[in-house]
């Protein structure tokens, strides 16, 4: 036996792992795809409704509701995150539609808080409902919000939104702030905005500490197949070029996001090539859909039903197996996951998870 047999040997006796693609020893349970990733982030979306109608997520009829009865409970999304930080799981981002209209999310939110297989439990929302919540996150130790601001114009935020409702989320945006949660902003690249409208958002970034981040528009609002963004990634970054005085900061690996210092701001700002799919080689993520369906790629289909294993009197065990082989089916790239489905995706943002 050789020493690379031996230390394998060595490791699966302990209940340990090493990849063939990674020097890293992790845990023998652990999720791992066939690209030898690392999946350690879990994207759970707790409900489908939402209290806006933006462009780029929602098609102009609307969508069509599940009912109440194929939605996960508290109870089963507890179960799930169980599950998963069991299996590694380690960072958790809370989604929707908009979660904090489903009534209990702070009761869920600090069931979960004490996890101390959690780093961070992280929330994505538009900031309309938010500061009826925000004592309660501070307690819950949050680790980060996403806030989503598709505009600082109150008529353009509500053609985009649907609603007035830009007060609300900029009240969202300074009780943020105030309570020290880290805090990005999410602006959708939509055929609403122009180079102007992009400027004035960037500048959230000039006095205040935060990650204001532009993300290609995708064809998730119900779009058609020849859906193809107004604005690329590269187009935002040579504004941003033309605009300021730009300093690019080191990208993790699994970041979806590429940002920029700019000399005189206290926060930074930055683009997600969320059509373009430019990161997806470092992609740590899968996603559980409102009604416990498992996504290993926002582009790609639904691979496992949760739900049906939940409630069908599965153990623990038995699901996490499922997971496992789920997982390990993970494509390489968005691209590949549409390929696989044979259509251009164009499920509602809401009904995926944000």
């Amino acid at each position: 036996m050789d020493n690379i047999d031996l230390a394998h040997n060595v490791l699966k006796h302990n209940g340990l792992k090493q990849t063939a693609f990674s020097s890293e020893i992790i845990p023998d349970n652990s999720l791992i795809d066939s690209h030898g990733r690392i999946i350690d982030y879990l994207r759970l979306s707790v409900t489908e409704r939402c209290n806006l109608r933006c462009s780029y997520c929602m098609p102009e009829e609307g969508i069509r509701l599940k009912p109440r009865s194929e939605i996960l409970t508290w109870e089963e999304i507890a179960r799930v995150v169980g599950i998963f930080t069991d299996l590694g799981i380690s960072r958790l981002r809370i989604t929707g539609g908009e979660p904090f209209i489903r009534k209990g999310l702070p009761r869920f939110l600090e069931s979960i808080s004490g996890n101390p297989k959690l780093k961070g439990i992280f929330v994505t929302t538009n900031g309309t409902e938010l500061p009826k919540s925000i004592n309660g996150l501070q307690r819950m130790n949050i680790a980060g919000i996403n806030l989503s601001i598709d505009s600082v114009s109150p008529d353009l935020y509500r053609r985009i939104a649907g609603k007035n409702k830009l007060d609300s989320a900029l009240n969202a945006f300074q009780f943020i702030l105030d309570s020290g949660i880290r805090l990005k902003t999410n602006t959708v690249l939509n055929k609403f905005l122009n180079e102007s409208e992009i400027i004035k958002i960037a500048e959230l970034a000039r006095t205040n500490p935060v990650d204001v981040r532009f993300i290609e528009e995708m064809p998730f609002g119900g779009n058609s197949n020849s859906f193809k963004p107004k604005l690329s990634a590269d187009d935002v970054i040579n504004l941003f070029d033309r605009h300021y005085n730009i300093t690019p900061v080191s990208r993790k690996d699994n970041s979806t996001a590429a940002l920029y210092k700019v000399d005189g701001f206290a926060g930074r700002i930055g683009v997600i090539a969320g059509y373009s799919r430019t990161f997806c080689s470092g992609c740590n993520r899968i996603r559980i859909t409102a009604d416990g369906q498992l996504k290993n790629c926002l582009y790609g289909g639904r691979v496992l039903d949760i739900r049906n294993l939940l409630r069908g009197g599965h153990d623990d065990c038995e699901i996490q197996n499922s997971i496992i082989e789920a997982v390990s089916g993970k494509l390489e790239d968005g691209f590949a996951a549409s390929r696989q489905i044979k259509s251009h995706p164009s499920e509602s943002m809401s009904l995926i998870g944000g």
